[in-house]
């Protein structure tokens, strides 16, 4: 075949605002992060997480404080020596809260002398005051696990010096330990609140035991020291009054 010799020519021709530019342009990569996702740093859900128990804690202690509330106001009031004395006609463990003596009328009747001489220790020691610190600091403290055992132990604490108390206001012992085996078996309901059923009736009987034995000890020591002394006095004289050979 023949060719022309005529070649083609490409110009390149000035662009114009009509000319028509059409430009390649890479997909645009959707790695970038997105702005609306919502992050909450450990240190706030924590602060979060502390003050629900305290809010938890703190409603619980008002509920106990309403339920004594509600139950004194039910209740027959006498006015005793040092303390008010709310006599009640549901079956409710006897408890102080105060100078509060709350009891049912059957634990009146039928035990009233020995309880009441209990829970009026609680209200001569003030032991409603150290009840109510610990409240206070396991409100704020609710994740200590010391704090619970420290309530306990001074409740344990709180029992053991009514126990002595009781026995000297002239209590026959045995009955009453009698009484704390019947009683201890009841239900514990108000934790602010020094309760005739709260302690353990093994530890309790225990240390009544410990402070009986004690005493007899004392008094066979102070009895035996006398004869010990006429004893040696009496041997003395007998070396001094010998003869000499």
């Amino acid at each position: 075949p023949e060719f022309s010799e005529n070649k083609i020519q490409i110009q390149n021709l000035p662009a114009t605002e009509n000319t028509a530019s059409f430009e390649v342009q890479q997909p645009v990569s959707e790695t970038a992060p997105a702005t609306n996702e919502l992050t909450i740093p450990l240190e706030t859900l924590l602060r979060y997480f502390y003050l629900a128990g305290v809010l938890v804690a703190l409603l619980l202690f008002i509920r106990n404080i309403i339920q004594i509330f509600l139950l004194s106001r039910k209740a027959k009031v006498q006015q005793m020596e040092g303390y008010r004395l709310l006599i009640v006609y549901r079956e409710v463990p006897s408890f102080t809260f105060g100078r509060f003596v709350i009891i049912s009328q059957t634990d009146y009747d039928a035990h009233g002398q020995a309880i009441l001489a209990h829970e009026q220790a609680h209200v001569r020691q003030n032991h409603f005051v150290d009840l109510l610190l610990l409240e206070l600091v396991r409100t704020i403290h609710w994740f200590n696990p010391a704090v619970y055992a420290l309530i306990g132990d001074m409740k344990e604490i709180h029992e053991f010096q009514a126990d002595e108390q009781t026995l000297h206001s002239g209590i026959d012992a045995k009955q009453y330990q009698l009484l704390i085996i019947q009683k201890g078996v009841g239900p514990r309901r108000f934790a602010l609140a020094n309760s005739f059923n709260h302690c353990q009736i093994k530890k309790r009987i225990t240390m009544m035991n410990k402070s009986k034995t004690s005493k007899a000890w004392r008094w066979k020591v102070a009895t035996f020291l006398p004869l010990l002394a006429l004893l040696l006095m009496a041997f003395g004289e007998t070396g001094e009054n010998e003869p000499l050979e």
